[in-house]
């Protein structure tokens, strides 16, 4: 019996990295929250009074799709750029990291430099969170 199986082209597979600084003016006075599952963060002091600065360091990935696609020659700094959405109680970071089947985003560094005044919260996303993620 001869039985026979596919074989894919994996030359279609693609893993680009990129890097943005990202500046924000805060209020020292209200809470700065950073949600993303950026494993690796450092937090350092700024010494300009209102401004936040975000080193990002990210990878879009697709590995082991089966289907053709478009290789991407960089990440688009709207990828790698936080969502900022400010309300009452401070300012909320949001990364747009996503894992979809064979598809990421996925932020390898960041380093946040925060006004010494400036309370920083990371809220840690978990790789379970990022499948099928979408961030407006």
């Amino acid at each position: 019996m001869i039985s026979g199986c596919a074989i894919f082209d994996s030359s279609d597979d693609f893993a680009v990295t990129g890097k943005i600084t990202q500046s924000i003016t805060i209020e020292n006075d209200l809470p700065v929250v950073i949600r993303c599952y950026c494993e690796n963060r450092t937090i350092n002091m700024n010494p300009n009074e209102n401004i936040l600065e975000l080193e990002i360091t990210g990878t879009h990935a697709s590995v082991g799709y089966h289907g053709e696609q478009e290789k991407p020659e960089f990440i688009s700094p709207g990828l790698l750029r936080f969502v900022e959405k400010r309300n009452s109680e401070g300012l909320i970071l949001e990364s747009r990291e996503y894992t979809y089947i064979h598809h990421a985003y996925i932020i390898n560094s960041l380093q946040i430099s925060a006004p010494a005044e400036t309370e920083v919260r990371v809220m840690p996303l978990s790789l379970e969170e990022l499948e099928g993620r979408t961030v407006e």
